[in-house]
C-alpha cells in the first residue's frame, strides 16, 4: 500500500478502482536513496522530494497512450516543464508542455501523429517507457554570466527520478 505523498495522489486519482489499480507491490527506495517509487497494474508512481515537498510523478497506460502526471513542485514554480521520455532504454525525445499552472501537469503521449510530421514523440510501439519530468524558467539571465546573456530557458533542480510503464501497443 502507497504511504505519505505517494498514497495522497494514488487517492486522489481514483485509488484501487482509478487508471493505475492496486499496486503490485510495496514502496520501494530509488537508486538514489531518497525517491520512492511503486508499481501498479498499468503503471508506477514516484515520489521526489528535491523537485517540491509533494512532487509526484505517475505514469500509466490508457488504453493506446501514455499519460504522465506530476506536482506538485511547491515552494518551486516554473515557466514550463521538459518531459524526457525512453523507450526500452533509449531516448526517444523531449517534450515540452508550458503554459499550464507552475506547479503541476498532465500530458497524453498519443500513438499516432500527422502523417507529414515526423518529431512528435509517440507511443507506436510496445515497450518499456520512462518518463522524466524538470520544471525549467524561460528566459534567465545567469548570474555568472558577465553580459548578464539571456539563455532561453534554466532548470534550476535537474530532472525527477523516471516514472515507468510498460506499454502494450
Amino acid at each position: 500500500m502507497p504511504t505519505g505523498e505517494l498514497l495522497n495522489r494514488w487517492l486522489v486519482q481514483g485509488g484501487a478502482t482509478g487508471p493505475l489499480g492496486c499496486p503490485t507491490g510495496p514502496e520501494t527506495i530509488a537508486s538514489n536513496g531518497r525517491d520512492r517509487h511503486i508499481n501498479f497494474p498499468h503503471g508506477q508512481m514516484v515520489y521526489t522530494p528535491e523537485q517540491g515537498k509533494k512532487m509526484v510523478v505517475t505514469v500509466y497506460q490508457s488504453g493506446e497512450e501514455l499519460v504522465v502526471d506530476w506536482g506538485d513542485t511547491t515552494p518551486f514554480h516554473y515557466d514550463k516543464f521538459l518531459l524526457r521520455i525512453d523507450r526500452d532504454g533509449t531516448n526517444i525525445g523531449q517534450i515540452d508542455v508550458d503554459g499550464g499552472p507552475p506547479s503541476v501537469g498532465h500530458f497524453v503521449v498519443h500513438n499516432s501523429r500527422p502523417e507529414d510530421d515526423k518529431t512528435t514523440v509517440i507511443v507506436d510501439s510496445a515497450g518499456t517507457y520512462s518518463v522524466s519530468v524538470e520544471g525549467c524558467d524561460i528566459g534567465v539571465a545567469l548570474p555568472a554570466s558577465p553580459d548578464a546573456t539571456l539563455y532561453p530557458c534554466r532548470c534550476k533542480k535537474g530532472r525527477s527520478c523516471a516514472g515507468v510503464c510498460c506499454v502494450l501497443v
